[in-house]
């Protein structure tokens, strides 16, 4: 059973981990289960375990067979299609795509059990919470140092443009860019430190980084957006005697802006998935998109229509800014407070577990939360009474080095704990 608090409690066999309202789950091996075979697992890198090769149990028959299910759930899609049933149907395509993601684990899963090693393994010792490759490291040093540079440029001719024309929506425009360059240097300010610190100043790990930065940035855009109001008012008493010549050269500096801004944030959207960093530079970017077509409208509007339009266009601008970057606080406080994982992470955790060993008897507690960009993972697993002390080891910190090693799951830290019981509170490992 799922709980609020994301725990998982007494996996039982064979139901459906991806419903809607996800219940009592798991597994218990009975003595009357099908005979499986031993299969000797390659040696693991002497980095990933002191101890040597482990061995573990496995038996496909006993295992939940996630490409039936698969199949299952896909028919069940089609015929929702064939009905034009849109709840049905919005239903089975996210059950279809939670058991895809389940299919590639499971796989990997399959690999692991036999031959000790893992397809697509971070190898830097962590997950992609950690940072990720180094090529990925690379990318986002490169969308950080890019979108700096073209802030700059954009800055003196933004300064241009408003000294020319006057107005309080290119006015907006302008502080935004402003504040883009001072929140870019934080940003590369936390990447080198990022880059330039070891596991053994922060043995914890370095995915606090990301959101940490992105957080600075959030409250220093959300700060520059409230002062904006202030702006806004100025015009508003003095709508008066305001002003306002339309020009080719600030139409064209405008034009430039928007299209320039369009390409950085295309660039960072496409890379931003898993990079706090550069989610938080598209976001950027496309807000001002927004707000330069904004300001290309609102000085047209008030050069030829009324001068009222441009401090309600300012007004707009600001307000969506404010709305934006609010949003963007709250979720980097998220992830950065240990929340509850996603319900698909502990259910392909549980998924996972279930299927680790046939040794197990049973899956008693499955918890995870967010840390950072990362997730932290607890698992405890019910093993006989009489197992000696190395089978249980090696049970317990293969499937450890599988959750933290397995690309796709985001998972920088595991803690298997091992049982003979399931009457103990699983609080107490907290």
């Amino acid at each position: 059973m799922i709980k609020d608090e994301g725990e998982i409690i007494i996996v039982m066999p064979h139901e459906a981990v991806h419903s809607n309202n996800t219940t009592e789950s798991s597994i218990q091996r009975e003595e009357g289960d099908a005979p499986c075979s031993a299969i000797e697992m390659a040696p693991i890198p002497s980095w990933a375990t002191p101890h040597g090769s482990i061995g573990l149990t496995v038996g496909e028959e006993w295992k939940e067979n996630v490409f039936e299910r698969l199949r299952q759930i896909q028919d069940s899609l089609d015929a929702a299609k064939r009905e034009k049933n849109s709840t049905l149907t919005k239903f089975y395509e996210e059950q279809v795509e939670h058991l895809k993601i389940d299919e590639e684990l499971f796989a990997a899963q399959r690999v692991y059990q036999k031959s000790g090693t893992l397809p697509n393994a971070d190898d830097d010792g962590g997950s992609s919470g950690e940072g990720g490759s180094a090529s990925h490291r690379r990318t986002v040093n490169i969308g950080v140092n890019c979108s700096f540079l073209l802030n700059i440029f954009l800055l003196f001719i933004k300064l241009y443009a408003a000294i020319r024309t006057g107005s309080t929506t290119i006015l907006a425009s302008l502080v935004d860019s402003i504040l883009d360059l001072m929140s870019g240097a934080i940003m590369i300010i936390v990447t080198c430190i990022y880059d330039r610190s070891s596991t053994e100043m922060f043995p914890a790990g370095k995915h606090h980084f990301e959101p940490l930065g992105t957080l600075v940035f959030a409250c220093a855009m959300f700060v520059s957006a409230a002062n904006l109001l202030q702006e806004v008012a100025d015009e508003v008493s003095r709508i008066d005697t305001v002003k306002f010549t339309m020009d080719a050269s600030t139409v064209i500096i405008l034009i430039t802006v928007i299209v320039l801004k369009s390409l950085a944030f295309v660039w960072c959207n496409k890379f931003a998935r898993g990079s706090a960093t550069l989610l938080a530079l598209a976001e950027d970017h496309r807000n001002d998109v927004v707000a330069n077509i904004v300001a290309l409208l609102g000085f047209a509007a008030a050069t030829y229509v009324t001068v009222w339009l441009d401090p309600i266009l300012a007004l707009l601008v600001t307000l969506f800014i404010l709305k934006v970057w609010g949003s963007q606080i709250l979720s980097q406080l998220y992830v950065l407070s240990g929340h509850v994982a996603d319900t698909s992470l502990r259910n392909a955790v549980t998924m996972l577990a279930r299927n680790h060993d046939k040794r197990v008897l049973m899956v008693d507690t499955v918890r995870a939360f967010t840390s950072g960009t990362g997730h932290v993972v607890e698992v405890d697993f019910v093993l006989s009474e009489d197992m000696p002390l190395k089978e249980a080891h090696e049970i317990g910190e293969s499937f450890q080095y599988f959750l933290e090693h397995t690309s796709g799951l985001n998972v920088d830290r595991a803690y298997v704990h091992l049982d003979t019981e399931t009457d103990h509170n699983p609080h107490l490992h907290m």
